[in-house]
């Protein structure tokens, strides 16, 4: 499996600074860069299949960029297909969609896991915690996504 592609990796091959390639990637206005410089650091990434790492990014935006979408397992067939749906359109518009799937935990786990990372993302995405409207924890998730972010919910 090829490595991933690192920002210092594109840095070296112009032979500029890592912050050089940041601001240019960026589009950051803060800098003004020489016409050419600007054309090398493209031209060079794209040539080195570079991508943005988006959990580097987002440390240093306080902004990621990500969904985070949630399945309560991934026994259904078309809960899978509707995420691969939305991971594909989330991208066009630049988003990166990260699923969860909660299999082989218990309702306590599955709210304890949510609370941690549901404000994590720019949205949140449920198709399903696997959490039925008679466990004990229901109730605990209802207020938890209470204060979630932007969210779409197909079912708890």
């Amino acid at each position: 499996m090829a490595q991933r592609v690192k920002i210092s990796d594109v840095a070296k091959a112009c032979g500029v600074s890592i912050s050089c390639v940041s601001n240019i990637l960026s589009g950051s206005k803060r800098y003004s860069f020489k016409p050419e410089t600007i054309k090398k650091v493209r031209e060079t990434a794209r040539k080195m299949n570079y991508t943005v790492n988006p959990m580097a990014a987002s440390l240093r935006t306080q902004k990621n960029k990500i969904i985070i979408g949630v399945l309560g397992s991934a026994d259904r067939h078309c809960d899978m297909e509707l995420m691969i749906k939305l991971k594909t359109e989330l991208y066009k518009h630049g988003y990166k969609l990260m699923i969860q799937i909660m299999t082989d935990m218990t309702d306590e786990q599955r709210v304890e896991f949510l609370s941690k990372i549901y404000r994590w993302g720019e949205g949140l995405v449920i198709v399903s915690t696997g959490i039925m409207p008679d466990s004990p924890w229901y109730p605990a998730l209802q207020k938890l996504l209470q204060s979630a972010p932007p969210s779409v919910n197909t079912s708890f």
